[in-house]
């Protein structure tokens, strides 16, 4: 069962769970930044300055490229073994 071959439903769900997977790994990447280590001990003691260096680190996200890309390849794997597996024979 080729990906090309699927009707439009099952590849718009293909898309919306690899889009799900990007941002989960997008989620992991910013829970790994020293950024947000540093908004959090901002934000404990509540002062402010987390906003200028949360858009401080957007030009740093070349550190953290992988961390969406491998969600997005988790994701849609499974999706396709799902699909794969569930295919009439």
């Amino acid at each position: 069962m080729a990906p090309f071959v699927w009707k439009p439903a099952h590849a718009f769900a293909a898309v919306a769970v690899c889009t799900m997977g990007g941002m989960l790994g997008t989620l992991a990447a910013w829970l790994q930044s020293p950024i947000y280590f540093y908004c959090q001990r901002v934000a404990f003691m509540r002062q402010p300055g987390c906003t200028r260096a949360a858009f401080g680190g957007i030009p740093k996200l070349a550190l953290y490229w992988h961390w969406p890309l491998f969600g997005i390849l988790v994701f849609g794997i499974a999706f396709y073994i799902v699909m794969r597996l569930r295919a009439p024979r």
